[in-house]
């Protein structure tokens, strides 16, 4: 799986032996745990026998590539658009102690609007014809949803690449105009978890911090595995906050 992704086959043999050896020390243990793993070594197919190994492997490195690797791309991208947006910045630290958060919750759609980290969901191969937007599509013909143009339609989003996160204050995300977690019975089980994550990380980071970006040009982009990230990782200056003073008086700055 490891070299399907482009890691290699090297860190494929090393990652393989680091978690088989992991299943087989806890299925020994035959404890009762609450994490990720032992669920799934609880779990049971239709006939009542347990899990591969093989599927295990497969199954957590499933959650570590699209669980971890998605949701901190998406962050990078997040903090690179909020150092060069001082007016949103503002507004969320001005929020950082209300509970309702509703800024702070239209600011993580806009960032997945703007910038999402799969730029288009998982293709479908039609089975049979079917009429999309008037093209009729003969069968065996892969379809995708191409998530950042939809996101960039100035039909849909007026001034589609500016970050306002105004957008979402007063009306919900479009079920089929807003797709970074595609969409329908595929939608990512994990979107709400992201979500969460998300606001989570942005609150503790501007609570410690302030932003800014060390060049005016905004990133480029590249591909990471199965993502689109910042090109040189999302890089920043962050100056520690003191309370009840000007930003211009913090003491630490580091890049």
């Amino acid at each position: 799986m490891l070299v399907a992704l482009g890691v290699g086959p090297q860190l494929d043999e090393q990652a393989e032996a680091v978690i088989f050896k992991l299943i087989a020390e806890r299925r020994r243990e035959e404890g009762d745990g609450e994490d990720v793993l032992a669920l799934l070594l609880s779990a049971e197919h239709e006939d009542g026998s347990p899990m591969s190994p093989a599927e295990l492997r497969d199954e957590l490195m499933t959650a570590l590539v699209a669980g971890h690797e998605t949701t901190a791309s998406q962050l990078a991208w997040g903090f690179e658009r909020l150092a060069r947006e001082p007016a949103v910045l503002a507004h969320l630290y001005e929020e950082l102690d209300d509970p309702e958060d509703a800024y702070l919750t239209a600011t993580v759609r806009e960032i997945l609007r703007h910038r999402p980290v799969l730029p288009h969901a998982e293709p479908r191969l039609t089975m049979r014809p079917v009429q999309i937007g008037g093209f009729l599509y003969p069968p065996e013909v892969m379809l995708a949803a191409y998530a950042h143009l939809v996101h960039h339609d100035p039909t849909i989003y007026p001034e589609p690449h500016a970050f306002r996160p105004e957008r979402f204050l007063d009306q919900a995300p479009g079920t089929y105009t807003w797709i970074p977690f595609g969409g329908g019975r595929r939608r990512c089980l994990g979107a709400s978890f992201a979500l969460l994550e998300m606001k989570l990380v942005i609150r503790a980071m501007l609570r410690r911090f302030e932003l800014e970006p060390p060049q005016r040009r905004g990133e480029k982009t590249r591909r990471r595995n199965i993502t689109v990230s910042p090109a040189r990782g999302c890089r920043l200056t962050l100056r520690e906050r003191v309370r009840d003073a000007h930003p211009a008086q913090a003491s630490l700055s580091v890049a």
